[in-house]
């Protein structure tokens, strides 16, 4: 419950808050509270991530992201996360979660989230990727771009993200969405391991 009451909060200032460029951050403020620690006094790990899903909110909100998504009865969808965490947080401890996008393909965006503790102190970053789809079809994320910011591009893939790629398919082998990274045409043929994975995708 404590989570949605942070979503209505963050949707609520948004709306006092400057809309950003697609290419900016956005910094959205928390605080540790008593039911975001664990056993060892300082915030529980999981609730990093959740907290991620918040900020991306934000982001979303202020880049109009989230407007398109609302308008066109689109849905968003996580792909994969990662997380480092470098400093803990400790009991009523404010912090800022900085949220960026590093680039994009056809399907997936990348997103940078930063935490850092009221000092300007890392505390932990994440990236995470996530996708929208519209009536059981993906959404080209450049269409959406130009929607909201014609003209911006996205920035190549970064040495980092490459690794991460590909240390994900390692790990999850066959059942990667590496093979379906680049969309096919619409009307263009699948091959069998793509009609597999899509069928499983879309079920």
């Amino acid at each position: 419950m404590n989570l949605y009451l942070r979503l209505m909060r963050v949707l609520f200032l948004s709306f006092f808050r400057s809309r950003l460029h697609p290419k900016e951050e956005a910094i959205t403020r928390f605080r540790v509270w008593p039911h975001d620690m664990d056993a060892f006094g300082h915030m529980n790990n999981g609730r990093y991530l959740q907290i991620m899903d918040v900020a991306r909110v934000d982001w979303m909100r202020r880049t109009r992201v989230l407007d398109y998504i609302l308008k066109e009865g689109c849905s968003a969808l996580l792909g994969g996360t990662v997380i480092r965490h470098c400093k803990q947080l400790g009991p009523f401890r404010t912090y800022t979660v900085h949220t960026s996008v590093m680039a994009w393909e056809e399907r997936w965006v990348f997103i940078k989230h930063e935490f850092r503790t009221k000092k300007g102190e890392l505390s932990a970053v994440g990236y995470t990727r996530a996708a929208i789809r519209r009536r059981g079809d993906w959404v080209h994320l450049q269409s959406v771009v130009n929607q909201i910011a014609p003209g911006f591009s996205s920035p190549p893939l970064s040495h980092a993200l490459r690794q991460w790629l590909a240390v994900d398919d390692d790990l999850v082998g066959e059942n990667s969405f590496a093979h379906l990274r680049s969309l096919p045409e619409k009307g263009a043929s699948e091959t069998p391991e793509q009609e597999v994975v899509v069928t499983q995708l879309r079920a």
